[in-house]
C-alpha cells in the first residue's frame, strides 16, 4: 500500500468514496464524478505523476476503475477542505 502518497488519507477511505462518487455516463465511457464540471490542465512532476498512476493502479486492481488524475482530483478537493 502506498500510504505515505496518501498525505494522511487511509487507503480504504480514498478506495471508499471514489467507489461512492465515480458513475458510468449513461451513454457510457469513463467514470467520473456528475459533481465535477471543470477540466483543466495541472501541473506536476514526474515522481507525483508516478505516485498519482501507482495509487490508480492498486484502486484499479482492487476493482476501481479510475484514473491518476481523478485520484489527483479527489485528493485535491480533501486537502482544500482540510485548509478550510
Amino acid at each position: 500500500m502506498i500510504v505515505a502518497a496518501f498525505a494522511g488519507w487511509r487507503y480504504d477511505k480514498l478506495k471508499e468514496e471514489l467507489e461512492a462518487r465515480l458513475k458510468t455516463p449513461v451513454g457510457g465511457g469513463r467514470s467520473t464524478d456528475p459533481g465535477w464540471s471543470e477540466r483543466r490542465v495541472v501541473g506536476m512532476t514526474k515522481d507525483t505523476l508516478r505516485t498519482l498512476k501507482r495509487i490508480a493502479a492498486a484502486l484499479n486492481r482492487d476493482g476501481v476503475a479510475v484514473a491518476p488524475m481523478q485520484v489527483a482530483a479527489v485528493l485535491l478537493e480533501h486537502e482544500l477542505a482540510r485548509a478550510g
